[in-house]
Order: structure tokens, then C-alpha cells, then sequence
């Protein structure tokens, strides 16, 4: 193994490259190892913000505090370190089982990255304070075991638990910001529907123009909760596995002009125009209408959303052999940054958090789920500035 830098000059805390001999030692006891991340998020902000040398500052202060005070939270055998990469990101590495316990389990390491979290988040503001900062330092946090395995690699064992630590994070954070759009996505609704009944109950029926307006704001917002609940349903069906489809002969191309015009007000409204591509004698497939037509709505009701005004969205549908076709859907809106494709069609996950932009991060794992479970696939393409292709792929099961 070659010989790891000890120390990082920043914080003066050991690389955990530095740790593996510890680690692999721990673990040829019999021991698993926890590992917890502690990311600041906020520290590349800090650094275009205060510029580097003040957000180095920051970092070796708030290095030096966690150095000094993890102990007082943490085992004696716990060892704090920081990432041979990111200079931004902490690690703890637990190296000893709870008192109560006989070994590290994942519900333990959990719970103490937790408690941790809670300790090192009040450090760092402090640390805020003291240097006079406009809002807090907060760290994002993720855990994972080390587990025994003393045929593998130690460096392949951390990158696992590193990878598993970081990718519970992600999620965390996704499901945070889940139950705050959903709380928005609901409070909004109830709010303008209860306001708008109240006036009308206080005697604005008597204005019959004015309440017909008022009436049909209710029905919007109400058809807006009546989609989320849906939305709610479907994904709980497909945690439970009960998605049932309905097959029968379909014409994908009918399915698409539907959902134009249905949508066709919407794009009215954003200014925008839309195209619809087909090639002639596409045959007729083994399909739920349903699900299908929820698909394409999806993907179109987006495309129309993210699109700026007065652009084109263009629906294509091909058929690159005897056995697929494919269903296009180009918008020319903002994008998706590439390190967010991996992530759009994950559950509870959302590109971009636009109030103005309706969305809980559902629609795009329910239209994943529907395409696989007709033996296809959904992708997506995205250039930032110039927009998106989202294309669905299905076999062709063609109709006896």
C-alpha cells in the first residue's frame, strides 16, 4: 500500500487515507467499522462569497473545533478525519460498539451520526457567529458499516461504505425536500379553496359573476389536490407492487394528439406551440391506454412547464426497427445539469425547486415504472441552455 499523506494542513486532521492500516485492523478483529460523512455543502458558496481565504479560515476554525469537541459526544476509539478529497467533507470512523450492544449495526451507526449531527451542527454555528456569517453552517450527513471482510481490499471496502454514506445522504435529503414540497403542494390548495368558500359563505354569492370566478379557482385547486393524491396512490401501489395493467390494441399515435388536446390550453397560456410527428402505418400495440396516456401526459404537461415562452415543444414518434418504437419529447427550456440526470427519475426526487413550477418529484417515477412494466424504458438527454429530450421506448407487441 502506498504510503498515505498523514494530515491535511487545512484542518490538521489525519486523511482517512491515513486510517486504512486502523480500519483493516478493526476489521481482522471481527469488528465492523461505522462510517459517517459530514458534508458542508456551503463551503463552495463560502468560497465565491468571502473568497478562498476567508473560507479557509473558516474551515481551519471550524476544524480545530470539532477536533477539540467531538470527544466529548464521541468513544475514545472514534476518530475524526477528513477526505483525501474534498476538504469540505468530514469523516468519523466508529471503531468501537456501543456499550450495550456486542457489535456496530446499522441502526446503531445511524442513530449516533444523528446525535453527532446534531453536536457538530451547533459547532458550526458557532463557528458562523464568530466569523460574523450571513445564515448558518450546516452539514449534511450520511452513514454506512465497514464490514468484515478481510479478503477485500481495504481501500475498496471505505470507497463502498464512502459510496453507500453519501448515497443515504442524497436520499435523506430528497425525501427532506419531499415532505416540504408536499407540505407546500398541499397547504397551497386548502388555502386558497378555504379562503375563497369562507367569501363566499359571507355573502359574495350574491355576485354571480365574481362567484363563478371564484368557483372556478376552487375547481382548479381542488383538481390540483385530487392529482397529488393520485399521484400519492400510484406511488404506493408501486412500493407494494399492486400497479395493475390493462392491455389491449392501441394507437400510440391517438394517445398522443389526446394529450395535445388536453394540454392544448396550457400551451396556450405559456405561449407555446406544439408539434406532433408520426410516421404513417405505425401498427397498432399491446398497451394499458391508461397508463400510457399518463405517461405521455407527464412527459408533455413538463415539457410545456419547463419550455420558455414562445418556443416550440416537438413530440416525435419513431420506429427505429421492427421491434421498438419510440416516443420523443423535446422542450427547450433550461435543462437538467448532467449531475442531476442520474437522480430525475429516482422517487420524491425534483430538478429544480420552483415555487411557480408545480412538481413533488412523482410524476417522473411513475412514468419509469409504467414504461418498465411494458418491457420498456424512459431516458433522458439535456443540454443546459437549450433543453431536454425525454424519449420513450416500448417493444413492439402487436395486437393478434
Amino acid at each position: 500500500m502506498a504510503q498515505a499523506k498523514e494530515q491535511d494542513q487545512v484542518t490538521s486532521l489525519p486523511f482517512l487515507s491515513s486510517l486504512y492500516d486502523c480500519i483493516a485492523k478493526t476489521i481482522h478483529k471481527g469488528q465492523t467499522v461505522g462510517f459517517v460523512f459530514f458534508d458542508i455543502k456551503q463551503f463552495r458558496v463560502l468560497v465565491k462569497q468571502q473568497g478562498s481565504e476567508k473560507a479557509c479560515s473558516i474551515m481551519v476554525a471550524l476544524g480545530k473545533e470539532l477536533k477539540e469537541k467531538y470527544r466529548t459526544i464521541c468513544r475514545e476509539d472514534d476518530i475524526l478525519a477528513i477526505s483525501d478529497k474534498d476538504e469540505d467533507c468530514f469523516v468519523l470512523l466508529l471503531l468501537a460498539a456501543p456499550r450495550i450492544l456486542p457489535k456496530l449495526t446499522e441502526a446503531s451507526v445511524k442513530k449516533a451520526s444523528q446525535r453527532i449531527l446534531k453536536f457538530f451542527n451547533a459547532v458550526a454555528g458557532e463557528v458562523a457567529a464568530k466569523f460574523k456569517l450571513d445564515g448558518s453552517l450546516e452539514f449534511h450527513s450520511g452513514y454506512s458499516l465497514i464490514p468484515v471482510e478481510p479478503e477485500t481490499p481495504i481501500e475498496r471496502l471505505v470507497l463502498e461504505a464512502q459510496r453507500d454514506a453519501y448515497r443515504k445522504s442524497e436520499l435523506s435529503e430528497i425525501l427532506v425536500n419531499f415532505l416540504s414540497n408536499i407540505t407546500h403542494e398541499l397547504r397551497t390548495p386548502l388555502t386558497c379553496i378555504k379562503g375563497y368558500t369562507e367569501t363566499l359563505l359571507d355573502g359574495a354569492l350574491e355576485n354571480k359573476e365574481l362567484a363563478y370566478q371564484w368557483l372556478h379557482i376552487i375547481s382548479q385547486e381542488a383538481n390540483r389536490l385530487e392529482k397529488l393524491i393520485s399521484d400519492l396512490a400510484d406511488i404506493s401501489m408501486i412500493e407494494a407492487q399492486q400497479f395493475e395493467f390493462q392491455r389491449e390494441a392501441v394507437d400510440l399515435a391517438s394517445l398522443v394528439r389526446h394529450a395535445i388536446d388536453i394540454l392544448h390550453i396550457s400551451a396556450i397560456k405559456h405561449e407555446i406551440k406544439i408539434s406532433f410527428t408520426c410516421p404513417d402505418n405505425l401498427p397498432l400495440m399491446m398497451l394499458d391506454p391508461g397508463r400510457i396516456s399518463q405517461v405521455i401526459l407527464n412527459l408533455l404537461d413538463n415539457a410545456i412547464k419547463y419550455s420558455t415562452d414562445h418556443s416550440t415543444v416537438e413530440v416525435i414518434i419513431k420506429q427505429p426497427s421492427d421491434s421498438i418504437v419510440e416516443l420523443e419529447v423535446h422542450d427547450h427550456g433550461p435543462g437538467i445539469p448532467e449531475s442531476k440526470l442520474p437522480y430525475i427519475f429516482e422517487r420524491f426526487y425534483r430538478g429544480r425547486t420552483d415555487r411557480d413550477i408545480y412538481g413533488r418529484g412523482l410524476g417522473l417515477a411513475i412514468v419509469k415504472c409504467i414504461a418498465e412494466a411494458h418491457g420498456g424504458q424512459v431516458s433522458v438527454h439535456s443540454v443546459v441552455g437549450q433543453g431536454s429530450v425525454f424519449t420513450l421506448s416500448l417493444p413492439i407487441i402487436k395486437a393478434d
